[in-house]
């Protein structure tokens, strides 16, 4: 039987895009009231702040930065920037935190594992920050035998270094553990190129893909621990 499970964290354990959906539209309306702007100029002004964080910064977690986001928005918009931007950012993740839940059957299949004595890891994308926020937030601090992100290595998967750096902390080799991710890019192939057997999260039913990949589409038909007991 395998000795750790390493899982992605956003839209792998818990629903991201719809938390970030309600997030981002929550800033939206607040900038379009506070600063008395139509809702088209403000959301131009923060796709013009996620555009120019993204151009300046190419690698790495800051590049994700809600701060930066906004501190550019805010520029565009010819409104000082030093509090405010600190302001949005803590809206929009308070906003953000108050919406997320796991995914149903995420809290039995870790309780399993834990009681098979499986090593857990979280392999993540992001600063780390928000990251540690996610995981208490949603109860998996209990659960995490390892942690590694983005911001610390410098890197994003699929870059090798980040799954280095948690079969470090695990203790554990390659051989040893499986990846699960709904990213086919970042999350399966960074995995396997590692020589890690990968578990693609997605929505259209379970099984082989081809040798060293399953697909499962959700924690609580039993499938992903049969999965796992065999592997």
């Amino acid at each position: 039987m395998l000795k750790g499970v390493i899982f992605d964290l956003d839209d792998t354990l818990y629903d991201y895009q719809t938390a970030n959906k309600i997030a981002e539209d929550y800033i939206l309306m607040y900038m379009a009231d506070q600063y008395q702007l139509d809702d088209k100029v403000v959301k131009e002004a923060v796709n013009h702040g996620k555009k120019m964080t993204k151009q300046l910064l190419t690698e790495g977690a800051a590049q994700h930065s809600r701060l930066l986001y906004y501190q550019h928005a805010l520029e565009f918009l010819k409104v000082s920037p030093v509090g405010k931007a600190w302001r949005l950012e803590c809206l929009f993740w308070d906003k953000f935190l108050d919406r997320i839940e796991l995914y149903s059957g995420v809290k039995d299949v870790l309780d399993w594992l834990k009681e098979k004595n499986i090593k857990i890891g979280i392999c993540t994308d992001l600063t780390a920050g928000i990251q540690h926020q996610k995981l208490m937030r949603l109860g998996l601090d209990k659960y995490v035998d390892a942690l590694v992100t983005s911001e610390e290595i410098g890197y994003e998967k699929p870059d090798k270094r980040m799954f280095q750096q948690v079969l470090e902390k695990l203790k554990l080799g390659a051989k040893d553990v499986v990846m699960v991710g709904d990213s086919w890019d970042k999350d399966v192939q960074g995995a396997v190129a590692m020589g890690i057997k990968s578990i693609w999260k997605q929505n259209n039913g379970n099984g082989l893909l081809q040798d060293g990949i399953w697909k499962f589409a959700n924690y609580q038909d039993g499938y992903l621990v049969n999965l796992i007991k065999e592997i």
